[in-house]
């Protein structure tokens, strides 16, 4: 079975198909060109969450590891933790919930109320 997911990893402004084998990772450009491999990494896109959190136009990768919120830069860089969570993956969504033109990564309300933002990015640098 296979495991697809969507985004813009080679930043060309088209939706590419993104494949996690359980081995590696692959996308295939605008899903018509041949498969490349992005990095060598054990997770499923099912076990992923995808957004541009760094404004750079690619498509980064978010999994949660224990507790630790860590991202794959363009799906291409080690993992980096940028946070933590008490939230399963399922419970939380990538959107752009403040109207800033940017991907957050959002769990649900506190129990004190409102949105719980786990993840917001700055700077990085890609190896």
């Amino acid at each position: 079975m296979f495991d697809l997911a969507v985004g813009d990893f080679d930043g060309d402004g088209l939706q590419d198909v993104f494949l996690g084998t359980g081995v590696a990772w692959y996308f295939s450009s605008g899903g018509q060109a041949e498969w490349r491999f992005l990095n060598r990494m054990p997770e499923h896109a099912s076990q992923l969450l995808f957004g541009d959190f760094d404004a750079d136009g690619r498509t980064d990768v978010l999994a949660l590891h224990g507790s630790s919120m860590e991202v794959s830069w363009a799906g291409l860089s080690p993992w980096q933790t940028i946070n933590t969570t008490t939230f399963p993956l399922s419970d939380m969504a990538i959107g752009d919930f403040n109207d800033d033109g940017r991907p957050t990564c959002s769990s649900p309300p506190a129990r004190s109320g409102g949105t719980r933002r786990a993840a917001r990015t700055g700077r990085h640098s890609h190896s």
